[in-house]
């Protein structure tokens, strides 16, 4: 593919994927539910959804003034409708996972007997609400980002489809690689982090680069993504969420889709995650151009129900909103970044900058009001 080609990229939020292409030279159009100002600066066109699902998403593409045989990538957004993705197969070619595999790993039916067959543990299921549910967890089939997890006791009645799972206590980490349908290259293996566990908020809140997670558990989960790859033919840059168990890991999940923990890796690849991403699903696995710094990611949540001013938004912000926007309480508003020489120091530092932020986006609203 040459560099001044058209490029689609589809999903909830496309910004990173959007900036990755575009330094590599696309001319990309961008369709997802926020269209911020880092997004708008990236594409050549960007469009902002007017309906908050994998159908509008699907209809503002198609909609679209393309040229033939345009290439698409899609992120996050589509795990509760995968076959939504088949219309814009007329668009052009799928860089990425076919969404014949991203329909086979929505359903719970299909992905765990798969896991069964591959030897691959995870924490225990059932499709029927336990008798004792204290220390199960029910999440929303097609969910994602945690939104769709609860405490099983805590449950309010909800009509979704939905299993249970096991808790495990465990610490939560994710395994980034790249794939070229038989073979992976490893990116790294990053720290996870919900807004608060222990109170049944499971939400994504950041993610930390360059954990410490030891060789027993390294060696598992490169294992896990490989077999994964071999069965399913995986391609493109991947992800899967575990959990520690002592010495055991346990998948929670496969993303067979540009995680968002690829951004981690931007600096790295020699030539950005998403040109390594389309090699590697033309069949050409890119290795680390330098070990570099940890780096981190966290999101920052609307505290109350409140519109977003005038924002002289600092570097490490990313997602920024544009001015009047309506952020709903629990609703993201922006993301921090921060490098460091391990995830400590990262942590220490997007606490900080959480603190900034806040103070920011608090005076913004009060001259907006």
């Amino acid at each position: 593919m040459n560099r001044a080609e058209s490029l689609l990229i589809v999903g909830n939020s496309v910004r990173y994927l959007a900036q990755s292409a575009s330094r590599g030279g696309y001319a990309v159009t961008g369709v997802d539910l926020f269209s911020d100002e880092d997004t708008q600066a990236a594409c050549h066109t960007a469009v902002k959804t007017v309906r908050q699902d994998a159908e509008g998403l699907v209809d503002v593409c198609l909609g679209q003034d393309m040229v033939a045989n345009t290439a698409w990538i899609y992120g996050a957004g589509f795990e509760a409708e995968p076959e939504r993705l088949q219309q814009l197969e007329s668009l052009g070619r799928c860089l990425g996972n076919s969404p014949r595999t991203l329909m086979l790993l929505s359903q719970p039916a299909s992905f765990f007997p798969l896991l069964d067959d591959l030897a691959i543990s995870y924490p225990r299921v059932s499709f029927r609400r336990p008798r004792k549910p204290c220390g199960w967890l029910r999440k929303v089939v097609g969910s994602y980002g945690g939104l769709g997890v609860r405490y099983a006791q805590t449950d309010a009645p909800d009509n979704r489809v939905h299993y249970f799972q096991r808790l495990i206590p465990g610490p939560v980490c994710s395994l980034t690689f790249l794939a070229d349908g038989s073979e992976i290259e490893v990116l790294g293996i990053n720290e996870l982090h919900a807004v608060d566990p222990g109170l049944g908020d499971f939400r994504f809140s950041g993610v930390y680069s360059r954990f410490n997670q030891g060789d027993g558990h390294r060696r598992q989960m490169i294992d896990m993504a490989r077999k994964l790859t071999g069965s399913l033919q995986l391609r493109g840059a991947n992800g899967i969420d575990c959990v520690f168990e002592g010495d055991q890991v346990l998948l929670l999940e496969l993303n067979a889709r540009t995680p968002a923990t690829l951004e981690l890796y931007e600096q790295a690849l020699p030539d950005g995650g998403v040109a390594a991403h389309i090699a590697a699903c033309n069949g050409t696995l890119s290795e680390l151009s330098l070990e570099g710094q940890a780096q981190g990611y966290r999101v920052y949540y609307a505290e109350q129900d409140q519109r977003v001013g005038r924002v002289s938004w600092p570097d490490w912000c990313s997602d920024r909103p544009p001015a009047g926007t309506y952020c709903l309480k629990g609703a993201p508003v922006c993301g921090l970044h921060a490098t460091g020489n391990s995830s400590i120091e990262v942590a220490g530092l997007l606490q900080e900058r959480l603190e900034q932020i806040r103070s920011l986006v608090a005076l913004s609203n009060q001259e907006a009001a």
